[in-house]
């Protein structure tokens, strides 16, 4: 897929390939389909992370079919019914895949994206951080801080990811995501040290989405920031994110605020 310009406004699309601005009303917020759409989900993604595991990629009809099973949720619900559900999971791993892909599908809701254009952008997702499958348990797992030896070794998990998937005919704007998504415009990040006009507008719109997602995760190690704090720390990585895209993504970030604030008051 060309991955979406955010230098421009897409064409018009047909009237029946857009997104639908908002999901159709249902007498528990679309939740009962969320939990179940979350559920096949997370059995999707835990058969990828198995075969990552195992040192095989999953197939990229996998991929999609998960992907699938995200944006018809978001359809069904929407983003606040969405985290509402994916925060009860416990596995850390899984829960930010879910969760990053959940804002990447309400994203690109958001940005006016074509149905496909918002499929791949949520497949793109649920990979990025395959890679994690291949590193140490004990490490993914530490209920504190990583050292700085085991940060070294879990920043291996973008290369590890993208040499599992590599031949298997995912298209290149997906694996660019998998390999850049720590990537930072004025070059900080990695592993290749990208600068902004190496780093495709898809990997820039999945870095938005990880970066807030890990902001407000709950760990056994950290509090979740708010809402409105982990848009304010976004929006001031000056020089490092899309600003552009860091703007649009506001709207989303407003949303998932008021489900932090209820979560809180609960």
């Amino acid at each position: 897929m060309p991955a979406p310009s955010v230098d421009a406004p897409a064409p018009s699309p047909a009237p029946d390939a857009a997104l639908p601005s908002a999901p159709p009303s249902a007498p528990d917020g679309g939740r009962t389909a969320v939990r179940a759409a979350i559920a096949e989900a997370d059995t999707a993604l835990t058969r990828i992370f198995d075969l990552g595991r195992a040192g095989r990629a999953p197939a990229p009809a996998m991929a999609a079919a998960g992907a699938d099973l995200v944006v018809g949720a978001l359809n069904k619900a929407d983003i606040r019914g969405w985290l509402d559900v994916v925060w009860r999971f416990d596995d850390a791993t899984h829960q930010h895949c879910l969760l990053v892909a959940g804002l990447a599908a309400g994203f690109a809701r958001q940005l006016g994206l074509r149905t496909q254009d918002c499929r791949d952008l949520t497949q793109a997702a649920l990979l990025h951080d395959l890679g994690k499958a291949r590193i140490p348990l004990a490490i993914l797992n530490k209920p504190a801080r990583l050292d700085e030896a085991e940060m070294a070794v879990m920043r291996t998990h973008p290369v590890l990811g993208i040499e599992m998937l590599q031949g298997q005919d995912y298209p290149a704007a997906m694996l660019a995501v998998v390999r850049s998504h720590h990537e930072a415009l004025d070059g900080s990040g990695y592993p290749d040290g990208l600068t902004a006009r190496q780093i495709p507008d898809l990997v820039r719109l999945i870095t938005v989405c990880d970066i807030y997602g890990a902001l407000i995760e709950r760990r056994p190690y950290k509090r979740p920031l708010s809402g409105e704090a982990a848009y304010d720390l976004l929006r001031g990585m000056t020089g490092k994110v899309d600003p552009d895209l860091v703007n649009a993504f506001k709207p989303i970030a407003e949303a998932v605020g008021s489900t932090i604030a209820s979560a809180s008051a609960a």
